[in-house]
């Protein structure tokens, strides 16, 4: 588990019982159900566009291993070589992502006066 400041719920719902059968989520009070959703650190993240700019050097240290370079010639090697490309570009932008939205998180707890 980690001490990541999530920042809560970021759309929090209180149901009862009888509007969705069995209630879900964790009990709020007699007879209701809070069910907080996603955090507000997924939506921040998901707000977030990686700037296309962005370069191999930069998302290396995001991802922190190289980009698979090695350009098989046999044709289903180069199909895995560029799933695997696709997957590291995947992960540099959720890293990337998540580290704005934890800068998001941390500038709410500053004084901006």
């Amino acid at each position: 588990m980690s001490n990541v400041n999530d920042g809560g719920p970021a759309f929090p719902v209180s149901t009862r019982p009888e509007e969705d059968g069995v209630g879900y989520g964790h009990q709020d009070g007699a007879g209701t159900y809070l069910f907080g959703g996603m955090t507000l650190r997924d939506a921040m993240a998901m707000a977030v566009s990686m700037d296309p700019e962005l370069s191999v050097k930069w998302a290396t240290a995001l991802v922190g291993r190289e980009q698979p370079n090695e350009i098989p010639t046999d044709p289903e090697e180069l199909r895995e070589f560029r799933l695997q490309q696709i997957d590291w570009w995947a992960e540099a932008e959720a890293a990337y992502r998540y580290r704005v939205a934890d800068a998001m998180l941390k500038a709410r707890e500053v004084d901006h006066e």
